[in-house]
């Protein structure tokens, strides 16, 4: 009897039309991988709709400071006479704040420019010395937060820019200061020392501008979008809490050095060694989703844009960096898979593709190898025929990136030639995979 083994593929590859839920997690891929800027980046901040992106860092550390605007397009736009990789986005993404570089190298001044037009930089006060301290945040449209450190103090400033008066919010003595972001409606402040506030932290609300004591793992906490929750990551790794009345404390699920929350809040993205990868909040899924490109490069950090299309990851390795931008969406895939006529395949059935099959006694595939299995279908049509039978299957599983499991290739060409892989549906015996495939964005 002779077995086809004509398999067309369609492969249908979605941007999603809201951030990622938990029922999509498996089915997560990369549609486009895009390094954008070569920078040892400190800090990435998504602009509109999660497309354009700022980027703070060094072209060479310590003494090339660089901050970078990537428009929708792609194209970077370095900032003039950057002083320090920080930088503060308005929060109608609209304006860029940065320390500019003065005349004397050795001072800078606070610079504010649109993102979307041409034209200088308001400043605003005067020089002040150049310091690895002067971290900024913009909680409100006209109120923009700096820190500042001399010899003898640490202050918090808050800059109106209506008026151009800065006000001291508070003093901390014997520090210095090492963060500075924006959370949940509040600066959160961190400097290193003995200052008044002990513990290392503050808060300052706004528009109140009042001040409270935070703990250093209060400051490390990343507030889950939408819901009750949060993650950190420290020295023990990353540390979810998805239930704070059953599970205050969080629990750890996975090495990481970096993580972020997705715009839904369903899932977290994490950075291990040089792999960015997706996961659920509890653990249980956990998947690779890309890999640095550069060689001997670590992931650095993630930063998952505010509409759940894409994500940023930065990268480090052998005194260069580069910053990537992911395009995400999910993979469906439909088989056409042709069997000789009288092929015993009904709605419902599991259609496996895999390297190695099991047979019964009469010679009838039973099931694959489940450590050769490649991918697994669920039979949603048969077109029986004179000559052959057509049998339709959608896939189901627990993995993105079938298509390349099943080929070895992102994008396999028409005719892939048969290589060991057997499908195998309702009893029959196996038909080789061998070619006819399609790849169509909707």
């Amino acid at each position: 009897m002779r077995w086809l083994g004509l398999v067309a593929v369609g492969l249908l590859t979605a941007l999603y039309a809201e951030a990622v839920t938990i029922g999509q997690l498996p089915y997560l891929i990369v549609i486009e991988d895009r390094p954008l800027a070569g920078l040892l980046a400190d800090r990435v901040v998504w602009l509109d709709e999660g497309r354009g992106l700022v980027a703070g860092g060094w072209q060479q550390w310590p003494d090339q400071p660089v901050i970078v605007v990537v428009d929708r397009a792609g194209g970077v736009r370095g900032m003039p006479a950057a002083a320090t990789p920080h930088f503060a986005v308005s929060p109608d993404k609209t304006k860029l704040a940065y320390w500019r570089r003065c005349a004397d190298p050795q001072t800078c001044e606070l610079a504010i420019l649109s993102l979307h037009a041409d034209g200088g930089a308001r400043t605003f006060g005067g020089p002040r010395q150049v310091s690895p301290a002067l971290y900024l945040a913009w909680p409100a449209e006209h109120l923009v937060v700096y820190c500042h450190e001399d010899a003898s103090t640490t202050s918090l400033y808050a800059l109106d820019l209506t008026s151009g008066m800065p006000t001291e919010l508070g003093q901390f003595p014997d520090g210095m200061w090492s963060g500075l972001r924006e959370e949940q409606g509040k600066v959160l402040a961190l400097w290193e020392g003995r200052g008044a506030w002990g513990a290392g932290c503050a808060g300052v609300s706004f528009p109140g501008q009042e001040l409270e004591a935070l703990t250093a793992d209060e400051f490390g906490r990343l507030s889950r979008p939408r819901r009750p929750g949060w993650l950190r990551v420290d020295s023990n790794g990353l540390t979810v809490c998805a239930n704070p009345a059953s599970e205050p404390e969080g629990v750890r699920i996975a090495e990481a050095q970096a993580a972020c929350w997705d715009a839904s809040g369903d899932v977290v993205f994490c950075a291990t060694g040089a792999q960015v990868r997706v996961l659920s909040p509890d653990g249980v899924i956990s998947r690779e989703l890309a890999l640095a490109h550069e060689e001997g490069a670590t992931v650095a950090g993630v930063c998952g844009s505010p509409d759940g299309h894409a994500l940023a990851y930065w990268t480090v390795g052998q005194g260069q960096g580069a910053v990537h931008r992911v395009l995400l969406g999910t993979e469906e895939i439909t088989a056409r898979v042709r069997f000789s006529a009288g092929v015993a395949a009904q709605p419902g059935e599991k259609l496996w593709v895999a390297l190695r099959m099991q047979f019964d006694l009469f010679g009838k595939a039973t099931e694959p190898d489940w450590t050769t299995l490649k991918g697994c279908f669920t039979v949603t049509q048969v077109f029986p025929g004179r000559a052959e039978t057509i049998v339709e299957a959608g896939n189901i599983g627990t993995e993105g990136q079938l298509l390349t499991r099943l080929t070895g290739s992102e994008n396999p060409p028409d005719d892939v030639e048969a290589s060991g892989v057997s499908i195998g549906v309702g009893g029959a015996p196996p038909a080789p995979w061998i070619q006819e495939f399609t790849k169509a964005a909707r």
